[in-house]
Order: C-alpha cells, then structure tokens, then sequence
C-alpha cells in the first residue's frame, strides 16, 4: 500500500492483515503536504479509531469529527461537559481546516455531495485533503452513489478505499470511475489470507449451540454469539444457560453515551487475560472492532456480513495454530 503509484488505491484484505497501520503508511507518501481525512463508516468506528491511532499523536494537529464526537471525547480524557451541541457541530466542522488529519464519519466528506451543512463547512479542507474510506462494503446503496460522485468530481486526489470484501459490481463501478488513476487492487498478504483459521459447522437452532458454548467456556475461551435483531440477541442473554454464566450485551439500541460505555466493556472482556465470557451482539460487532473470539454463533447472513463476523475469530492466528 505504501508504495502505490496511483493515487486510488483500492485494498481488499481479510481482518487482521494491518490494513489502518497500513493505511498510515499510504499516508505517508499520498497525504504529504496534505490534510488526511480518515472516513469510517458509524461514529462508533471513528471513534474508536481516533482513540487506538491519534489521540496519544500530541505532535500532530488532529480532531475527532462526527455529530457525537463531543461525548466521545469526554469519555476518553475525562474533561467536563460541554454544549450546545449545534454549535459543537460547526465548529468541529470548522475545525478541519487547521488539522493535519482528521478522522471523521464517512459523512463529514460525502455530506459535500449530499448538500449537509457539515460537509459545506468542512469544503475548504476537503479541496485540499487526501482520504482514506474504511469498511466501504458496508455503504448501503445511496451511500456508495454518493461515493461514486465524490470520487467523479475530485479526479486526481489521493483516494484510499479498504474493505475486507467488495461485491464484483461495485469493484467493477470503482474501476470505471477511477480509470487511469487507479493501480491494480492490492489483495492481503497470501500467508496470512490462506492461514487456516475456521472450522465451520452448521446447527440447525440456536438450542443445539449451547453445548459447543458451555464447552467453549470451560476451555477458557470467549465466544461471541452474533444475531441479526436485538430482539434474537435479547432471547439468546435470557436463555437460561446465560444466566450462569460470564455474559453481556452489545447492540445498537443502547443510549448513545451507553453503548459507547458497552463497546468498551466489550474490547476489555476480549483482552487476552481476561476470563472466558459470552458476548452476544448484533451487526454493530462487525466493523472495526479489534476482537478475536475462540468460537463464533452467528445466525445466517449475507455473504459480505458473514466474512465481517468472521473476522472477529481466530483473529491473531499463528501459523500451525489450529483452527
């Protein structure tokens, strides 16, 4: 990545292959002289971002940019509530224009095509920025139209778009617009692609799960139990095997200020001293969250999501590991 001659650069690599430390390195080179806009999907992701990459960067001029980044800021250095929050809003957008890098939500920049008041007052930087889009399998239809435009009307900048899985379609739509200025896709590296992680089996009802669970947890590992409604992940917490078990919660439907408090109950019940437990979480699990469970429940789901909750297993394999 770092040695792309283009300057759009497309990467499709499995979790685990280092693509944001890579992404910094693109950087590097592409974003010299530059502003970097690092645009995620969900302000959870941002934030996350912003706090594991730059809030401890104190020699760089960085902000955290999206409509909750006020709450999530106090969270992690502790300094007193502020508001309003729409004036909080545009002057985080202001902001922009005086950093060196900016992590962001992927609609501080697109919201320039959508008309927004944020992306209108985030424009001048913009002009002169370089981008890092992550997670783009993830933009729903809408979205990656407005991506398409973007990247139509700014021909030249320095674009980085990541993504454990691009749908042939959309890859073919990325080609098309980018042309010329586009290198070949880079892949993940082949060791770490081809590493055996999984062992796959199929059950017929979330009842016939409960056993590989409970075994699962005796071998002292963590399994994350993902569903596809909170009302299924609601069911699977209050089953009864759950309630003996070490076990919590994480979805969407959380108080914004909560769920952040959850993400981080979640990231500290998968360090690797911590005891075994059962994580059972929605969609909200599937994107850059940097986890590694022994043993993964998922219910049934489109292809792209299921290689994102894949992701959350086995992450950190070693070769000769076994799967």
């Amino acid at each position: 990545m770092a040695e792309s001659a283009a300057p759009a650069t497309i990467v499709v690599a499995g979790c685990g292959n280092g693509k944001t430390v890579a992404a910094y390195l693109w950087a590097k080179r592409w974003a010299l002289g530059k502003k970097l806009f690092f645009a995620y999907p969900t302000t959870g992701t941002t934030s996350a971002g912003f706090e594991d990459y730059l809030l401890a960067q104190t020699h760089l001029e960085r902000a955290l940019i999206h409509g909750r980044a006020q709450v999530d800021l106090q969270a992690m250095i502790g300094s007193p509530e502020d508001d309003p929050f729409e004036a909080a809003s545009r002057l985080d957008s202001l902001k922009a224009w005086g950093q060196q890098v900016i992590a962001c939500t992927v609609d501080t920049v697109l919201g320039l095509i959508q008309n927004q008041r944020r992306g209108l007052f985030s424009a001048p930087a913009i002009s002169c920025g370089a981008f890092v889009f992550d997670e783009v399998h993830n933009y729903d239809k809408r979205l990656f139209g407005e991506l398409l435009t973007f990247l139509r009307m700014f021909p030249g900048a320095p674009v980085l778009l990541m993504s454990a899985s691009i749908p042939p379609a959309r890859l073919d739509a990325l080609r098309r617009i980018l042309g010329g200025h586009m290198s070949e896709v880079i892949p993940g590296e082949p060791e770490l692609e081809n590493r055996p992680r999984y062992r796959m089996e199929s059950r017929s009802s979330p009842e016939e799960c409960w056993p590989e669970v409970l075994r699962s947890l005796e071998r002292g590992e963590k399994v994350l139990w993902v569903c596809n409604t909170v009302g299924d992940a609601l069911k699977v917490l209050k089953h009864e095997s759950a309630k003996h078990i070490p076990s919590l919660i994480y979805h969407s439907r959380f108080r914004y200020r909560d769920r952040v408090e959850r993400q981080k109950d979640v990231l500290a019940a998968f360090a690797p001293t911590a005891p075994p437990c059962l994580v059972v979480a929605t969609q909200v699990c599937e994107m850059s969250l940097d986890i590694s469970a022994g043993l993964l429940i998922t219910a049934l789901a489109p292809l792209p999501a299921l290689v994102q909750r894949m992701g959350r297993l086995n992450r950190f394999a070693e070769e000769g590991s076994s799967a």
